[in-house]
């Protein structure tokens, strides 16, 4: 069991329903969700996730929340993968509007094997740089 908090920003409630029961097999329990635009933006200030899975099809385009999130002091430094059904050119679309990195993003049918190590390979990277700041403090 994990203390990490997770948001799924997602339009689709029977989405999110799947992916928390992966993740809460998975360890992960404080898992946090929203529907739309205004409340992702909403929960993640109050939230503070230590990660953001965001589906980029949701109501009025993952990649605006993204964007918002990004430019806001509280929720800028939340990393995020990107979920998407899409076209091979349209990943490249997306990498370019955003500054998320290409190991980021899992295409749909998900694949929760690789969302899991993605996860866990997110959360240690995050842990090392954590305890690097607190050694050159």
């Amino acid at each position: 069991m994990t203390d990490k908090k997770i948001m799924i920003m997602n339009g689709q409630p029977s989405e999110i329903e799947i992916i928390k029961e992966h993740l809460t097999t998975a360890g992960y329990n404080k898992i946090f969700s929203a529907f739309d635009s205004v409340q992702s933006i909403q929960i993640a200030m109050m939230v503070k996730p230590d990660l953001i899975l965001l589906d980029i099809n949701m109501p009025e385009g993952g990649e605006n929340v993204y964007k918002r999130l990004k430019q806001m002091v509280p929720t800028q430094s939340i990393p995020a993968i990107f979920i998407m059904r899409v076209a091979p050119e349209r990943i490249q679309e997306v990498i370019d509007e955003t500054d998320i990195k290409t190991e980021n993003i899992i295409t749909k049918p998900i694949n929760f094997e690789e969302l899991l190590e993605k996860i866990r390979f997110l959360f240690s990277g995050n842990e090392q740089k954590q305890n690097m700041n607190k050694r050159s403090i």
